[in-house]
């Protein structure tokens, strides 16, 4: 039983570990999005920074460019704006613009590469060559979102909106999907009577919830690729955890109390884990493309 147990744990790794490639800095990044649900007016927005350089970005080397007849188109002309903004409690500009035109009844911005970790919004209305400005924010997990309004006085009104629901939902899709794979799983190994069933079923959500919990958290704090390195390990001591419980519910005893169907279960356990971890894994990468 422990050599089989040993073979089956070091066949999941090397398979798992298969599945991932890396490359220099071609990881996801924290992001920050802004969004302006009430977007009717043309405007230019960035986020001014609490250090002068952060990541690539720096506020001292910045390369500002004209058009032939040296006079700035209007996007042009919205970056030397925000650029020759000085901001009151020192906040810099980092070059980083989006642009509404105003077209639009809601409208996202998404800094999606070193964003600052303390960081004020500006916005600048060339209509009016007015600016607002927020108070100072900061990123409260991997991917930070926020809802900003104008106060009509030269300030913004920012709220926190991650999805929460959207996660929540996705959760237990997730748990949902997985033991529907694990079910179609154990018909072939013969684990679909009533008493076995119910102990997948159990067994299954238990060890997903606390799996996908697990993820969550990881991805919500620190983002998806360190979400994939953990997803490795914890899908791992999922599959020991499920192979331990089936060895000693799904597993019986002979006329000698020796345990009969030890490695059926592992196998069972072993060839759901892996279908949930590719499957799982498919999932998240394209959430990661879509996002």
């Amino acid at each position: 039983m422990k050599k089989t147990a040993t073979f089956i744990i070091f066949t999941l790794v090397a398979v798992m570990l298969c599945t991932v490639g890396a490359a220099a800095d071609c990881g996801p990044h924290s992001s920050v999005t802004v969004t302006f649900p009430e977007a009717e007016a043309e405007f230019y927005v960035t986020l001014l920074s609490e250090k002068k350089s952060y990541g690539p970005h720096n506020g001292a080397h910045r390369d500002l460019y004209l058009d032939p007849d040296g006079e700035p188109d209007a996007s042009t002309a919205a970056y030397l704006k925000l650029n020759a903004y000085r901001d009151a409690d020192g906040f810099y500009f980092l070059g980083m613009v989006g642009e509404c035109n105003g077209e639009t009844d809601s409208f996202d911005w998404r800094w999606g590469y070193y964003p600052p970790d303390v960081f004020k919004v500006l916005v600048y209305y060339p209509a009016t060559d007015s600016f607002a400005v927020s108070g100072i924010l900061k990123q409260y997990a991997f991917s930070s979102y926020f809802t900003i309004h104008d106060n009509g006085d030269g300030t913004l009104a920012v709220k926190q909106s991650y999805n929460y629901l959207r996660e929540a939902a996705g959760f237990f899709l997730r748990v949902l999907l997985t033991l529907g794979i694990e079910l179609l799983i154990a018909k072939p190994f013969g684990y679909l009577a009533p008493r076995t069933r119910r102990t997948v079923i159990i067994t299954n959500i238990a060890t997903q919830v606390l799996l996908n919990l697990g993820l969550n958290i990881i991805n919500f704090r620190e983002g998806w690729l360190t979400m994939a390195m953990y997803y490795i390990l914890l899908e791992v001591l999922v599959f020991v955890a499920e192979g331990l419980i089936y060895t000693f519910t799904l597993s019986h005893r002979d006329e000698n109390g020796r345990l009969r169907g030890v490695g059926k279960a592992w196998f069972f356990s072993l060839a759901a884990n892996l279908a949930s971890f590719i499957i799982g894994g498919l999932i998240v990468r394209a959430e990661f493309i879509i996002k």
